[in-house]
């Protein structure tokens, strides 16, 4: 487990360290005779704008926290790569194993998002798929039930020829989990 210091922690480390500065100037300024109150008034006119080379240190510091993170994850995730391939080599069955089924398990999604994506996700070849519909034709018999079935060829060119409203029309079949679409042109 790796210690990450807070924003917290770099402001009181650079709070801390600007006071180290100043007592320092202070005690060289009350060596060269003036009074602690002089000495800290002339050492903090000397060093000028505080709060903004506070600011400016803490940027400077967190920027550098930063930059040790990172290069400190990509030392671990180097590491973490070597022992996996030092394990890996040590059982190459295990390795094989473990290849050919993350290999299977991805050509297996693949395979299953190409289905979806051909039969649901996809749009139908047509100019308006939002337009489509389907016809079945009920046939009604006295005494009886009535009896659904998909219409013939020959019932679909008749509808064509005698209404306005088909523009195409086609027939189709299911067979499995895809439809098959025979177009029969305009």
């Amino acid at each position: 487990m790796r210690f990450r210091r807070t924003p917290k922690d770099i402001a009181a480390d650079v709070d801390d360290e600007l006071c180290a500065h100043l007592e320092l100037r202070i005690d060289a300024l009350m060596a060269s005779g003036m009074s602690r109150e002089q000495a800290r008034d002339e050492a903090l006119r000397r060093f000028g704008d505080i709060d903004g080379t506070r600011r400016y240190c803490r940027l400077q510091h967190e920027q550098k926290e930063r930059k040790m993170e990172r290069w400190l994850t990509l030392g671990d995730l180097v590491q973490d790569m070597r022992v996996a391939v030092r394990g890996l080599l040590r059982a190459p069955a295990l390795a094989l194993t473990i290849v050919a089924s993350v290999g299977l398990g991805i050509g297996a999604a693949a395979a299953i998002f190409a289905v979806i994506d051909a039969a649901l996700l996809r749009p139908l070849p047509y100019p308006h798929p939002e337009e489509l519909v389907t016809l079945d034709v009920e046939e009604v018999r006295q005494n009886q039930e009535p009896t659904r079935y998909a219409p013939s060829m020959a019932d679909i060119r008749r509808w064509r020829t005698l209404t306005t409203v088909i523009s195409h029309a086609g027939m189709g079949r299911v067979s499995g989990f895809l439809p098959r679409i025979v177009d029969t042109g305009h």
